[in-house]
């Protein structure tokens, strides 16, 4: 998979996983990343919000392996700006039936949108997912 061409979007749990060497999937994850880190990697806003929440910042290891991966030049980040009200809408009229983060919601939308180039996803939260990623025809990876 590591030829996939294109680009990735990674999601707020890989984000973890890879930086912060206490995380249980830390190793698995650096190296799948380490397969794609060569590709344009997609950054979401949400992402930066809920990745960048008080514990992580104040991991000062894990800050610097973020930060230097998201200064990188192949790393875009993301704006999410004409999804949230969209995405604040389907998130309170799904609740009941398929409850989803806000943030999901809105990487959801992201995936949807073919104006967004994007090849597959880094993510330990298929369910989510899967059928976006299906309908588009994108990788979850």
């Amino acid at each position: 998979m590591a030829d996939l061409p294109g680009r990735v979007m990674v999601d707020t749990g890989y984000w973890y996983a890879i930086c912060d060497r206490r995380e249980q999937a830390h190793s698995a994850a650096t190296t799948r990343f380490a397969a794609y880190e060569g590709h344009g990697i997609i950054l979401p806003w949400p992402c930066l919000y809920e990745t960048l929440r008080t514990k992580f910042v104040r991991n000062s290891g894990a800050m610097q392996r973020f930060a230097a991966i998201s200064k990188r030049p192949n790393v875009e980040h993301l704006d999410d700006s004409s999804y949230r009200d969209a995405a604040f809408e389907q998130t309170m009229r799904t609740a009941r039936m398929r409850p989803m983060s806000l943030v999901d919601m809105v990487m959801r939308l992201m995936l949807e949108d073919v104006n967004v180039r994007v090849n597959g996803l880094l993510t330990f939260n298929r369910k989510d997912f899967h059928d976006v990623c299906r309908t588009r025809g994108l990788q979850i990876l």
